[in-house]
């Protein structure tokens, strides 16, 4: 964590009733600690700076930029995107799966199939999420700067993330009429009541916004086709350059410390 003194020194670009932010993870650049400043202004961001422990070098801050930039971009997104679905309740596809395992009526095969599958994404979307709020604890406890380690954590999780959001929203909208089948059938056997009120809640929502899922599946830009890790594998590629652009405009822009 940035200390006091190092906190101080970040308001030496502070301008007019801005405040100031230094992010709690730093890069180590030729043997020195930098840490990303970000100047805020009702609750805005104004700019930033990159500032080293104990003092900064400016040969060093382009390449402390690259880094941290590109590290807080990508858990920025992970967070963004990741903190509602990975919360989504496990309950919610398991109950409805133990509920009719041993069942043998037919007319619920179609609809156990495909919220199997969905369960199944929905848990290794979870894991996913939670190892990275692990590392990012892991780096707040050790204080030790973010290494190549855990930069390709944070691009294979935003990657991964992404991939089985686009499965998990495909799976849904191209078998809503399984999904539904499986509802009626639930009904009829007796097995529906048997959920509480949000399961059921739950149930039927994923089978009311068809063609919006749809709509949002196809406009993602994911690798579609291959095994699950191939793609995936993929998907990290591409977050390689996430935001490589803005990266490079920030840094044109960055407030100058000593």
């Amino acid at each position: 964590m940035p200390s006091m003194k190092l906190k101080w020194r970040a308001r030496g670009a502070r301008r007019m009733i801005e405040k100031v932010k230094v992010y709690p993870y730093p890069v180590q650049v030729q043997g020195t600690p930098y840490y990303l400043v970000e100047y805020i202004k009702f609750r805005q961001p104004q700019g930033r700076a990159v500032i080293g422990d104990p003092q900064t070098l400016a040969a060093d801050v382009p390449r402390a930029h690259e880094i941290l930039f590109h590290f807080y971009a990508l858990s920025e997104k992970i967070q963004t995107d990741g903190r509602m679905r990975a919360a989504v309740q496990i309950d919610f596809f398991k109950k409805p799966l133990d509920l009719t395992e041993d069942n043998p009526h037919p007319d619920l095969q179609a609809g156990r199939k495909q919220l199997s599958k969905m369960l199944q994404l929905q848990l290794r979307y979870r894991r996913a999420y939670d190892r990275f709020q692990e590392t990012l604890q892991q780096l707040e406890q050790s204080q030790e700067p973010i290494t190549k380690q855990e930069m390709e954590q944070a691009e294979y999780t935003a990657g991964e993330l992404e991939v089985l959001q686009y499965d998990l929203v495909r799976t849904i909208a191209d078998n809503t009429e399984d999904l539904g089948g499986y509802i009626r059938a639930a009904e009829k056997h007796g097995h529906w009541e048997k959920l509480t009120k949000s399961q059921q809640v739950f149930l039927r929502q994923l089978i009311k916004n068809e063609s919006l899922m749809k709509q949002e599946y196809q406009q993602m830009d994911v690798s579609r086709n291959g095994p699950l890790e191939e793609r995936i594998d993929k998907q990290a590629d591409k977050m390689r350059s996430y935001k490589h652009r803005d990266q490079k405009e920030e840094q044109k822009l960055l407030r100058v410390l000593s």
